[in-house]
């Protein structure tokens, strides 16, 4: 198969086993829902603070501006976080923008599939 395509967006998710030990749910759902040790330092910080723009996250968790953008990506197109601006914050419990967003947008990206091969492009 040809490599002619352009990835928008790209997600994993794993259920995980065993379930967490309590104390621990947060890292558990972070990592089934792939992402990495440096998207969960983020989320984690996010959700300590009311908000941080791009350059305080990077001077937080002592990254490349580059990497700490790719794992921003990838929590905001899961719904994980918001963004206002150059500002990022987190207005809804994890597992509320489970429901409600990353469902909505697996459920879009999974129909989008399904009706292009139903329809043939």
């Amino acid at each position: 198969m040809s490599n002619n395509y352009e990835v928008i967006f790209e997600f994993r998710i794993r259920l995980l086993r065993p379930k967490p030990a309590k104390g621990s749910e947060l890292d558990w759902a972070l990592l089934s829902l792939g992402i990495d040790d440096l998207g969960a330092k983020i989320y984690k910080l996010l959700l300590k603070s009311e908000a941080l723009t791009f350059d305080e996250i990077v001077s937080h968790v002592n990254e490349k501006s580059e990497k700490v953008m790719e794992s921003l990506d990838v929590l905001y197109s899961l719904g994980l976080i918001d963004k206002l601006g150059n500002t990022y914050f987190v207005s809804k419990d994890l597992s509320s923008s489970i429901r409600t967003r990353t469902m909505r947008i697996l459920q879009k990206v999974l129909d989008d599939i399904a009706k292009t091969v139903e329809h043939g492009g």
